[in-house]
Protein backbone atom coordinates (compact mmCIF):
# COMPACT_ATOMS: atom_id res chain seq x y z
CA UNK A 1 0.00 0.00 0.00
CA UNK A 2 1.41 3.61 -0.85
CA UNK A 3 0.67 7.05 0.95
CA UNK A 4 1.41 10.14 -0.23
CA UNK A 5 1.60 13.11 2.38
CA UNK A 6 -0.43 15.95 1.54
CA UNK A 7 0.69 18.35 4.02
CA UNK A 8 2.37 20.81 1.65
CA UNK A 9 -0.85 20.70 -0.36
CA UNK A 10 -3.15 20.77 2.17
CA UNK A 11 -1.35 24.47 3.52
CA UNK A 12 -1.68 25.68 -0.26
CA UNK A 13 -5.16 25.07 -0.37
CA UNK A 14 -5.58 26.98 3.19
CA UNK A 15 -3.64 29.56 1.89
CA UNK A 16 -6.28 29.63 -1.20
CA UNK A 17 -9.02 29.59 0.43
CA UNK A 18 -8.61 32.48 2.39
CA UNK A 19 -7.43 34.59 -0.58
CA UNK A 20 -10.47 33.96 -2.38
CA UNK A 21 -13.46 36.08 -0.99
CA UNK A 22 -11.37 39.50 -1.41
CA UNK A 23 -10.67 38.42 -4.89
CA UNK A 24 -14.31 37.46 -5.74
CA UNK A 25 -14.69 40.92 -4.27
CA UNK A 26 -12.43 42.62 -6.17
CA UNK A 27 -13.40 41.02 -9.74
CA UNK A 28 -16.92 41.85 -9.20
CA UNK A 29 -15.58 45.25 -8.36
CA UNK A 30 -13.81 45.48 -11.37
CA UNK A 31 -16.80 44.10 -13.62
CA UNK A 32 -18.89 46.41 -12.41
CA UNK A 33 -16.75 49.67 -12.97
CA UNK A 34 -15.81 48.59 -16.67
CA UNK A 35 -19.86 48.29 -16.98
CA UNK A 36 -20.81 51.82 -15.25
CA UNK A 37 -18.00 53.17 -17.79
CA UNK A 38 -19.36 51.35 -20.30
CA UNK A 39 -22.81 53.31 -19.57
CA UNK A 40 -20.90 56.46 -20.22
CA UNK A 41 -19.20 55.58 -23.07
CA UNK A 42 -20.71 52.85 -25.53
CA UNK A 43 -24.36 53.30 -26.82
CA UNK A 44 -27.10 53.34 -25.63
CA UNK A 45 -25.50 55.82 -22.96
CA UNK A 46 -26.74 57.23 -19.66
CA UNK A 47 -27.98 60.89 -20.83
CA UNK A 48 -25.99 63.85 -20.07
CA UNK A 49 -27.70 66.80 -20.69
CA UNK A 50 -26.49 68.57 -16.72
CA UNK A 51 -24.59 65.50 -15.76
CA UNK A 52 -26.60 64.56 -12.87
CA UNK A 53 -27.78 61.47 -14.09
CA UNK A 54 -24.25 60.01 -15.45
CA UNK A 55 -22.66 61.17 -12.11
CA UNK A 56 -24.90 59.46 -9.87
CA UNK A 57 -23.70 56.52 -10.94
CA UNK A 58 -21.84 54.15 -8.52
CA UNK A 59 -20.91 50.17 -7.98
CA UNK A 60 -20.87 48.48 -4.32
CA UNK A 61 -19.38 45.50 -3.42
CA UNK A 62 -19.87 44.99 0.68
CA UNK A 63 -18.82 48.22 1.80
CA UNK A 64 -16.77 49.40 -1.55
CA UNK A 65 -17.98 52.12 -2.98
CA UNK A 66 -16.91 53.17 -6.39
CA UNK A 67 -17.91 56.41 -7.96
CA UNK A 68 -18.81 57.93 -11.47
CA UNK A 69 -16.57 60.69 -12.33
CA UNK A 70 -17.55 64.14 -12.33
CA UNK A 71 -19.10 64.90 -16.26
CA UNK A 72 -19.38 67.91 -18.29
CA UNK A 73 -22.75 68.84 -19.17
CA UNK A 74 -23.89 68.74 -22.44
CA UNK A 75 -23.34 71.98 -24.55
CA UNK A 76 -25.40 75.26 -23.13
CA UNK A 77 -26.52 72.91 -20.00
CA UNK A 78 -25.60 73.57 -16.25
CA UNK A 79 -24.02 71.77 -14.38
CA UNK A 80 -25.46 69.85 -11.89
CA UNK A 81 -23.76 67.78 -9.41
CA UNK A 82 -24.63 63.93 -8.94
CA UNK A 83 -25.32 62.31 -6.01
CA UNK A 84 -24.39 58.34 -5.86
CA UNK A 85 -25.58 55.63 -3.53
CA UNK A 86 -22.74 55.26 -1.32
CA UNK A 87 -24.70 53.33 1.06
CA UNK A 88 -23.30 49.56 2.13
CA UNK A 89 -25.07 46.59 0.46
CA UNK A 90 -24.89 42.79 1.70
CA UNK A 91 -21.88 41.11 0.20
CA UNK A 92 -24.10 38.29 -0.63
CA UNK A 93 -27.70 38.27 -1.97
CA UNK A 94 -29.56 34.45 -2.09
CA UNK A 95 -26.11 32.58 -0.97
CA UNK A 96 -24.12 34.71 -3.97
CA UNK A 97 -21.60 37.30 -4.31
CA UNK A 98 -23.28 40.43 -5.01
CA UNK A 99 -22.79 43.87 -6.73
CA UNK A 100 -24.86 46.40 -7.21
CA UNK A 101 -24.13 49.43 -10.48
CA UNK A 102 -26.91 51.87 -10.51
CA UNK A 103 -28.32 55.74 -11.09
CA UNK A 104 -29.37 57.60 -8.13
CA UNK A 105 -31.96 60.09 -8.93
CA UNK A 106 -35.31 60.48 -8.60
CA UNK A 107 -36.22 59.71 -12.49
CA UNK A 108 -33.09 57.12 -12.95
CA UNK A 109 -35.54 54.34 -13.70
CA UNK A 110 -37.98 55.84 -15.85
CA UNK A 111 -35.59 57.51 -17.97
CA UNK A 112 -33.83 53.73 -18.28
CA UNK A 113 -37.35 51.95 -19.36
CA UNK A 114 -38.49 54.75 -21.74
CA UNK A 115 -37.81 54.16 -25.25
CA UNK A 116 -39.98 56.98 -26.59
CA UNK A 117 -38.57 59.79 -23.87
CA UNK A 118 -37.12 61.65 -26.80
CA UNK A 119 -33.30 61.82 -25.89
CA UNK A 120 -31.25 64.81 -27.09
CA UNK A 121 -27.97 62.77 -26.99
CA UNK A 122 -27.43 61.26 -30.56
CA UNK A 123 -25.54 58.54 -27.98
CA UNK A 124 -28.09 57.96 -25.34
CA UNK A 125 -31.28 56.08 -25.22
CA UNK A 126 -33.07 53.67 -23.03
CA UNK A 127 -32.01 50.13 -21.18
CA UNK A 128 -28.47 51.88 -20.96
CA UNK A 129 -27.72 49.75 -17.92
CA UNK A 130 -29.70 46.55 -19.15
CA UNK A 131 -28.65 46.59 -22.63
CA UNK A 132 -25.19 46.36 -21.59
CA UNK A 133 -25.44 43.34 -18.89
CA UNK A 134 -27.67 41.68 -22.02
CA UNK A 135 -24.88 42.39 -24.44
CA UNK A 136 -21.71 42.47 -22.95
CA UNK A 137 -21.74 39.82 -20.38
CA UNK A 138 -19.10 37.67 -21.51
CA UNK A 139 -16.78 40.51 -21.33
CA UNK A 140 -17.96 41.56 -17.45
CA UNK A 141 -16.99 37.79 -17.07
CA UNK A 142 -14.01 37.97 -18.56
CA UNK A 143 -13.16 40.89 -16.45
CA UNK A 144 -13.86 39.58 -13.28
CA UNK A 145 -11.99 36.49 -14.16
CA UNK A 146 -9.28 38.61 -15.18
CA UNK A 147 -9.23 40.50 -11.45
CA UNK A 148 -10.01 37.62 -9.72
CA UNK A 149 -6.97 35.61 -11.03
CA UNK A 150 -4.87 38.53 -10.83
CA UNK A 151 -5.44 38.96 -7.10
CA UNK A 152 -5.13 35.10 -6.12
CA UNK A 153 -1.70 35.37 -7.87
CA UNK A 154 -2.32 32.85 -10.30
Amino acid sequence: MAMFDTTRFESGLQRFEGKMPDAVKHGLGMAGIELLADCGNIPPTVPKRTGRLRESGSVIVGHTVTTAPTEAPAAGQQHVPGTPNTDPMPEKRGGNWACFVGFNTEYAAKVHNSPGMGFREPDSGPFFLQKKMRERRDKYLAVMGAAFRKKMGT
